[in-house]
């Protein structure tokens, strides 16, 4: 039977100086997306479910003491999967968010940053039993703390809504500007290209052409040869005006591409890919920490 392994750097060797990823017959990478996992998963959501005596080492109610210097007797930890999501759809903004909450009884409130700060790095100890009936009380003033943290979440939600607004505000405006840049500089490129291909070495090579010919016509009595090479460069000069036609038609088209994309990048694109249209703050767990 294959081994199970959770961490792909076990299956990575160091090869010339590179790590190099080479799966291995007798073990099996899982992932969160592995049927495995999702399987397992689906037996502990049930068994926290089933309650009573079926599972008595499993509880939906996650409690644990520290010290929480006489400040409070509980805190109600809530810790919220925050996802932001932009005009295209796209994914801009991912956190963990952590929200403290005292508990007096059945009303919450919030918990002050600097003392939260000095709590969260305390030690913690899992309740093993129901000591003194914490766990008792605490099941049943959930309900009571469920409404309120609800109407807390959505002022998290609010909050953050109106700073990823104005860290978005500012990334767009950082944005355009580098992309004028970058507009600005293609621009150049297609003028110069243009200048150089049309009015610099295609002009060159019509005008020299042309005072060769002048010197054939010059001639009173042209020889035959004269005549091919007065033809022939006639020729050419039709050639190449023609030429110097086409490429500024091209590149005129060139230009005007730029500046179309430039519109489109700056006023669709740009709008869009730095904006916040949906906030989501999804309950990830809750933990009751109380003295002790």
């Amino acid at each position: 039977m294959a081994k199970l392994l959770f961490d792909p750097s076990r299956l990575e060797h160091v090869v010339d100086g590179r790590r190099i990823f080479r799966p291995l017959p007798d073990r099996t990478l899982v992932r969160l997306g592995h049927p495995l996992i999702a399987h397992a998963t689906n037996v502990y959501r049930r068994h926290l479910w089933m309650g009573g005596t079926q599972r008595p080492g499993l509880s939906r109610l996650c409690c644990r003491s520290t010290d929480l210097g006489g400040v409070a007797d509980a805190v109600l930890v809530a810790y919220l999967f925050a996802q932001a999501v932009n005009g295209l759809g796209e994914t801009v903004h991912q956190e963990l968010v952590e929200l403290p909450l005292l508990a007096a009884g059945r009303q919450l409130r919030l918990a002050q940053p600097e003392w939260w700060h000095e709590v969260r790095r305390q030690p913690r100890q899992t309740l093993e039993a129901d000591s003194a009936g914490i766990r008792s009380r605490l099941q049943e003033l959930w309900p009571r703390h469920r409404q309120q943290l609800e109407d807390l979440t959505a002022d998290r939600r609010s909050a953050l809504e109106g700073t990823l607004r104005d860290l978005a505000a500012q990334a767009l405006a950082e944005e355009t500007r580098r992309q004028q840049e970058v507009f600005d500089h293609a621009v150049r490129e297609a003028r110069e290209e243009l200048q150089k291909r049309t009015k610099g070495d295609l002009q060159r090579k019509i005008r020299r052409l042309r005072r060769r010919a002048e010197e054939l016509e010059g001639q009173l009595i042209l020889a035959l040869g004269m005549r091919t090479e007065r033809a022939h460069i006639e020729r050419q000069i039709a050639q190449l005006e023609e030429l110097a036609r086409q490429t500024e038609e091209q590149l005129q088209q060139r230009l005007e591409q730029i500046e179309d994309e430039r519109t489109r990048v700056l006023e669709q694109v740009l709008p869009q890919r730095f904006s916040v249209e949906r906030i989501y703050l999804w309950p990830a767990a809750v933990e009751y920490l109380v003295h002790g």
